[in-house]
């Protein structure tokens, strides 16, 4: 699943504003609110895995640590959200 939050400041400043943030389930790379096996290939289609480049969510950083290795896998995994 996926969840947008919109945050605004209390404030009756003119330069006040909002930011949306989006939270994308563990796995998710694609953003099609499921972790699934097109998931999993498209992260190894980055070539980021254990390649010591720094990777983001998109490229299987799922444990947020900058790197994509089998932590990511676990993390995901132990989330329990994987539909095959």
């Amino acid at each position: 699943e996926s969840y947008t939050v919109r945050v605004r400041a209390k404030t009756d400043s003119p330069s006040a504003y909002a930011v949306d943030m989006a939270f994308r389930q563990v796995g998710d790379s694609d953003g099609n609110g499921l972790f699934d096996t097109s998931d999993l290939v498209r992260v190894m289609q980055h070539g980021k895995y254990r390649s010591g480049e720094a990777a983001k969510f998109e490229d299987g950083d799922w444990n947020n640590d900058g790197w994509f290795n089998e932590q990511d896998f676990i993390v995901a995994l132990q989330a329990g959200y994987f539909h095959d």
